[in-house]
């Protein structure tokens, strides 16, 4: 085939895409199909227009009450991906590419979805799910998945977190402390109980956590920079507390415990 046989090929194939896009767009569904289905044989050798044709033709199928059909496509659409993974990549309008999600959701099983790392996303995690509850509720099934998973570093860490958003310092201890015994270099623990213990006023174990933590990790949370410099002065560790003050962040400056470590601060003259 010559190159121009073929171009006008592709431009052929391309425009079925584009027709069968507009007819499913206008509720044609038969239409849609019958130009989709076209579309996505003549574009076997450009996997992401191939896959945007199967994806509309699903959706056309659907739509049309050819269900049979739909599941069929998506096969095709798995096959397509597993060889050449064009989906992150694919250009699909907002709604429509919201409509097919939707549809893997409800059509193709998690444990498939999982194995495609661009479709893994569509799997709601059981974090996702509980995070939806009511806080009693949403508390209560975290302790349950931490009784039935107890080696799990995440379900005391999202205790610690749900106890963070209440200001339950001393429960953010309990379950921070829980996460890192079993997972010590969780950065996110250790900042939660970093911060829990600075507020308790515990300035040793605090000053500890935060000079455990990863020089970016500190810098990126303005919260635990701002409580290591009142750790420093409460510990009267003044020359690296006057290194701590020029750091503080703007939006940290107006906090009371951080004012009065300023105080503190300037009334200690410097040595010599």
């Amino acid at each position: 085939m010559s190159l121009v046989v073929a171009a006008r090929a592709d431009d052929f194939y391309e425009e079925r895409l584009r027709v069968g896009r507009a007819a499913l767009e206008a509720k044609q569904y038969l239409d849609a199909i019958d130009n989709l289905r076209i579309a996505a044989f003549g574009l076997l050798e450009k996997p992401a227009m191939e896959e945007e044709a199967l994806a509309y033709l699903a959706l056309a199928q659907t739509a049309a009450g050819h269900g049979l059909d739909a599941d069929a496509t998506l096969g095709r659409f798995l096959d397509v991906e597993r060889l050449f993974a064009p989906y992150a990549h694919l250009k699909m309008d907002s709604a429509s590419d919201a409509a097919f999600r939707a549809l893997l959701r409800s059509r193709v099983a998690e444990s498939t979805l999982l194995a495609y790392p661009a479709l893994a996303g569509l799997v709601e995690t059981e974090e996702q799910r509980i995070a939806k509850l009511p806080p009693r509720e949403r508390e209560k099934a975290y302790e349950a998945a931490a009784k039935r998973e107890p080696k799990n570093a995440r379900w005391p860490l999202a205790l610690a977190r749900e106890a963070a958003s209440t200001d339950d310092s001393r429960a953010v201890i309990l379950w921070s402390s829980k996460a890192l015994e079993l997972q010590p270099t969780d950065v996110d623990a250790r900042a939660l109980r970093a911060h829990a213990l600075a507020t308790r006023g515990d300035w040793s174990a605090a000053r500890a956590d935060l000079d455990a933590l990863p020089a970016a990790e500190l810098s990126a949370r303005p919260v635990l920079v701002a409580d290591r410099f009142v750790c420093l002065v409460e510990l009267k560790d003044w020359g690296p507390a006057r290194e701590a003050a020029r750091v503080v962040p703007a939006s940290q400056a107006g906090r009371a415990d951080v004012a009065r470590a300023q105080q503190k601060l300037a009334a200690e003259r410097p040595a010599g």
